[in-house]
């Protein structure tokens, strides 16, 4: 394939990928604001909120990001792992910053959205919905 179609390629992925993820984090977010109002703590309402956003992102980033309907057993195990691994990291960063730091964590958990979209991108693009050799 010639560089010029890859890239547009990687490029129309990357935009579908980020109008997926702000539905969903958007979604999640809201979410996360209403529980955390009806006084579920904040590592309480992120569990909840992973647990419904990540079968809703595995299906959405599979069938219309990366154009798979499912990723395969090995597919499937590393993106259960990446979707842990982001949320222990989710965990450590509302630890660190709101409870130790002493951020609101409103501002917190908007921000960690931010910086764990980027690196589930790349983590779905390099480990999970990786394109089938022909």
């Amino acid at each position: 394939m010639p560089f010029h179609r890859t890239k547009a390629l990687a490029n129309k992925q990357l935009l579908k990928f980020f109008l997926v993820g702000v539905i969903s984090n958007s979604t999640a977010y809201a979410l996360y604001i209403i529980l955390t109002v009806l006084s579920l703590s904040p590592e309480s309402a992120t569990t909840v909120v992973f647990i419904m956003s990540t079968f809703f992102s595995m299906r959405a980033h599979g069938q219309y990001t990366f154009n798979q309907m499912l990723p395969g057993i090995k597919g499937s195990i590393n993106y259960i792992g990446l979707q842990i691994l982001s949320y222990l990291t989710n965990l450590l960063l509302l630890f660190l910053f709101v409870d130790i730091a002493g951020l609101h964590h409103l501002f917190v958990q908007g921000m960690v959205t931010i910086f764990l979209a980027i690196l589930s991108y790349k983590g779905m693009q390099k480990l999970v919905f990786v394109p089938t050799r022909r």
